[in-house]
């Protein structure tokens, strides 16, 4: 049980069933959220990493401004 990607497969496999067997909704809209349930994290981890990305963008362009003494308008 070391395999990572047996964690995942059993975490997704159990997220389906649960998915199927609580919701309220018909058949088909039940068996569409169940499988795509994972997409949450997905969109939260994408999320966070472009705005790590933009972050340290800014970071820089605004601790270069500093440096030369401009604000990064044109004049």
């Amino acid at each position: 049980m070391d395999d990572p990607t047996l964690w995942l497969g059993l975490c997704y496999g159990t997220g389906v069933l649960v998915g199927l067997l609580t919701l309220y909704e018909r058949w088909p809209a039940r068996a569409v959220i169940a499988a795509l349930w994972p997409v949450g994290p997905l969109a939260f981890v994408v999320v966070i990493l472009v705005l790590l990305g933009v972050g340290g963008i800014a970071a820089v362009w605004t601790s270069a401004a500093s440096l030369t003494g401009t604000s990064g308008k044109a004049s």
